[in-house]
């Protein structure tokens, strides 16, 4: 029922285009941050900042639109999936003093969460509608910094994790991970043929664990799509779930949108 009303509501919204607005927001002491937003025809039900893999470098244009590879990563190259489904969305590029992309030891930092911190903030206040972070592969490590730095109302309303290499990329992934003191929803989304060595899906139940206070929180498998094309690190495979990009957006969609058990 859940997904019949979200095929309903993405019915409603995808007569018009988004319309995209390229922000430059400051976050710390002279850095801005570039941010593209997407508005729905109608208001948001949520608004989801999408934090990429790899680098995380968009090259975000002064329309907005990413012009680096990145852009024709899953989570990017089909936001307009989540934003047919009335969804409000951000697009975060890399801080004005990280032009050469962020490292994995810059996604962990104080610096970086302080970025996420404001704008969380400056969504919510303009918008007024629940925040989500979504952080894909080590995109990963960017949503779980901020969830791990961020307290009472800097915190996002929700977190969604898909090929997360939060566990392997640690200098000790056998080691357990410490746990978040996060109370809001968490969903954790893997591939059980994702064959990047960062991100194997047998790390999904210690990633959940480590959300032991999250309610509710869950974790999705996904199965199926098309085979492996090159790198099993990069988009053209299942860690992108590739060939059931649109599946895995519109289940991710019924979570943030409703994510009572």
């Amino acid at each position: 029922m859940r997904i019949l009303r979200l095929i309903l509501c993405i019915a409603t919204f995808a007569s018009a285009p988004a319309q995209a607005e390229l922000l430059r927001l400051p976050t710390r002491p002279g850095v801005t941050l570039p941010v593209t937003i997407e508005s729905p025809s109608g208001p948001a039900a949520a608004w989801v900042l999408l934090f990429a893999g790899g680098d995380g470098a968009l090259n975000l244009n002064e329309q907005g639109t990413p012009t680096s590879p990145l852009g024709q990563l899953y989570l990017i190259r089909n936001r307009q999936h989540l934003i047919a489904a009335g969804l409000g969305v951000a697009l975060v590029d890399l801080p004005s003093d990280q032009q050469a992309g962020k490292t994995r030891q810059f996604r962990r930092s104080p610096e970086h969460a302080a970025d996420v911190r404001a704008l969380i903030g400056a969504i919510r206040q303009r918008f007024n509608r629940p925040v989500w972070i979504f952080g894909h592969s080590n995109g990963a490590i960017s949503v779980a910094t901020a969830v791990r730095n961020l307290t009472g109302a800097d915190r996002p309303d929700g977190v969604v994790l898909t090929s997360s290499t939060i566990i392997k990329a640690r200098q000790s992934p056998d080691d357990p991970l410490a746990p978040f003191a996060y109370t809001g929803p968490v969903l954790v989304v893997t591939h059980q043929n994702d064959g990047c060595r960062l991100s194997p899906p047998s790390d999904a139940p210690k990633l959940l664990a480590a959300f032991a206070e999250a309610q509710p929180r869950a974790h999705r498998t996904m199965t199926g799509g098309s085979p492996l094309r090159g790198d099993p690190c990069h988009g053209g495979s299942p860690h992108s779930f590739l060939g059931i990009e649109a599946e895995a957006l519109t289940m991710i969609v019924a979570f943030i949108r409703d994510p009572r058990p």
